[in-house]
């Protein structure tokens, strides 16, 4: 257990933290910069002919982003829609962006294809936004919009999420590739509390 004089920096340094990334201007620095990699991402699968687009999910869609926050993105339409039958190949398929990233300002790229949902990161170097992209991930979609949606409903669920997934990554308990809850299972954990609340 952590002593007093430990808790109060953490608490100090979380509060520090929130206040930088909830100010109007850095978040709408961050939703800029998200925007602009989802569009350039879009670009290289118009390059390749692919009929797909990118959607943001996670974090950067429910308003729960910090200044740490990574950025999630999915591939979704006709290309990546397989036959029941057949298994997509989405390695294969994040391969093909993979290439194109360095020239576009993507650095350390990474390729985690060996997670029940494949995924590639890469740091766009202009914002020093992590990306991680997966491929026709419909769950992720649906989630961030549920969770949106309890984020729209009451500004302090919003709020109390960025605080415990802040307390989480400062604690070295965020991550899900690392045997820790995600962001997304954080955010769980704290609409179940609220709504157990009287």
């Amino acid at each position: 257990m952590a002593s007093a004089p430990a808790s109060r920096g953490l608490a100090s340094e979380i509060e520090q933290d929130l206040c930088t990334c909830c100010s109007f201007d850095e978040m709408a620095r961050r939703n800029r910069a998200a925007q602009r990699i989802r569009l350039t991402l879009e670009g290289i699968l118009r390059r390749q002919g692919i009929q797909a687009g990118m959607s943001i999910i996670g974090s950067y869609l429910c308003g729960t982003s910090s200044t740490t926050s990574g950025l999630d993105l999915t591939i979704f339409g006709p290309a990546v829609t397989p036959a029941p039958e057949e298994p997509f190949p989405c390695a294969q398929f994040l391969e093909s962006i993979a290439v194109a990233l360095p020239e576009l300002g993507f650095e350390r790229i990474t390729k985690l294809y060996n997670y029940s949902v494949p995924v590639l990161r890469s740091t766009d170097m202009k914002s020093g936004i992590v990306v991680d992209v997966s491929v026709g991930c419909q769950l992720g979609i649906r989630t961030s919009q549920l969770f949106r949606q309890y984020c729209d409903f009451d500004m302090r669920v919003r709020a109390l999420c960025r605080l415990v997934k802040r307390w989480a990554s400062k604690m070295d308990l965020l991550g899900s590739m690392d045997g820790c809850l995600s962001s997304s299972g954080w955010m769980c954990l704290v609409i179940f509390f609220l709504q157990w609340l009287d």
